[in-house]
């Protein structure tokens, strides 16, 4: 029975891999919140998804080069590459494209950045998934919320401290 319980233990250690999932979930999930919140395809549940899958990703690729044995060489870069190009399908799946508009733009760059947000914490750069994820809500709400005046602003809407006239 250990062989069996040491087969399912991380070499990493339970605690630290349920931190870098719990990390990748939570910021995730938040940066879903602002695409929920504006009823587009991909909110809480696909962010929070992307995020916790690149986080398993880049966690097993720590773990199989720590597992590696000497004179083995595994190249821990590939699989992160591999999860940024299958995310960067699933981006791409998220952009629709009506007339001479696109749409699906910011939805896809979320998706992208959940990703790197999860492959961060995967790989305990918890600072780097944290000030990612900072710059990321920043842009998605004080940068929207800065389109959107100037958008009424261009569209002859008089915008003086939030009321229209």
């Amino acid at each position: 029975m250990p062989d069996l319980i040491q087969a399912f233990t991380p070499e990493l250690g339970f605690l630290i891999v349920g931190f870098r999932l719990g990390l990748a979930l939570a910021l995730g999930g938040l940066l879903g919140l602002d695409r929920e919140r504006l009823h587009k395809a991909a909110g809480v549940r696909t962010m929070a998804l992307v995020s916790v899958g690149a986080a398993s990703f880049m966690i097993l690729a720590e773990e199989l080069m720590l597992q590696a044995r000497l004179g083995e060489s595994i190249d821990g870069g590939r699989m992160p590459a591999a999860v940024i190009t299958g995310v960067a399908l699933l981006g791409g799946a998220a952009i629709i494209r009506a007339g001479g508009n696109s749409h699906g733009l910011t939805t896809a760059a979320g998706i992208w950045i959940a990703a790197c947000v999860g492959l961060a914490a995967g790989a305990g750069s918890y600072g780097l998934a944290v000030m990612a994820f900072g710059a990321s809500v920043l842009v998605l709400i004080a940068l929207g919320s800065a389109k959107k005046a100037l958008t009424r602003i261009e569209e002859g809407d008089d915008v003086v401290d939030g009321y229209s006239g």
